[in-house]
């Protein structure tokens, strides 16, 4: 289809023409995966016509606070919250962080620092980095009372549903399931 730009539908007897654009993304080195024979040659050709590198958010520290400006609107709506914006100082760390996890990991602070906030601005302590990315987002907090109180806040606001709850928190229903029974939460 690519190449030719006509297709014989699954079951059918007929071509059939089309015009048709491709956009891909990936983040892997496709060059590599190539050499490696990962990915086939013939069909990186076809679709590596024209190439956008997007730079991760830690080469972007401009585009911090404007991302995370959108995701406090879209989660204030998801969680029905009326959070104004950031503390200076919660700024500072936003834009101090290297995000490795890039607007993925960005994403899931914020909805947690939204999840967490009870007055009007998010402060520094609402804002929970990692040190270390990892597969799996799993929050971390200066203590077990932090940590008990984030989950209870999260089930409280999923209406007690654990798989919503764990949405919002960035972990797996799981890794949820097993923070509360070694908090004794139910």
């Amino acid at each position: 289809v690519l190449q030719e730009r006509q297709y014989i539908p699954l079951g059918g007897t007929k071509e059939i023409s089309c015009n048709v654009r491709v956009i891909a993304a990936t983040n892997e080195d496709i060059e590599k995966a190539v050499d490696e024979g990962r990915f086939r040659f013939d069909l990186w050709q076809r679709v590596d016509e024209y190439t956008l590198e997007v730079p991760s958010l830690g080469d972007c520290p401009e585009d911090v606070l404007p991302l995370a400006a959108e995701l406090l609107k879209r989660f204030n709506g998801e969680f029905h919250k009326t959070i104004e914006g950031f503390t200076d100082e919660a700024k500072k760390v936003l834009q101090s962080h290297r995000w490795p996890g890039n607007v993925r990991e960005l994403k899931n602070v914020i909805r947690c620092a939204v999840v967490e906030t009870t007055g009007s601005m998010i402060d520094a302590d609402s804002i929970i980095l990692k040190a270390v990315p990892r597969k799996e987002k799993v929050f971390t907090l200066k203590d077990d009372e932090g940590e008990k109180r984030k989950i209870e806040q999260a089930l409280e606001k999923a209406g007690n549903n654990l798989t919503k709850a764990a949405e919002i928190l960035g972990v797996s229903r799981p890794t949820l399931y097993k923070k509360m029974e070694a908090f004794g939460l139910k």
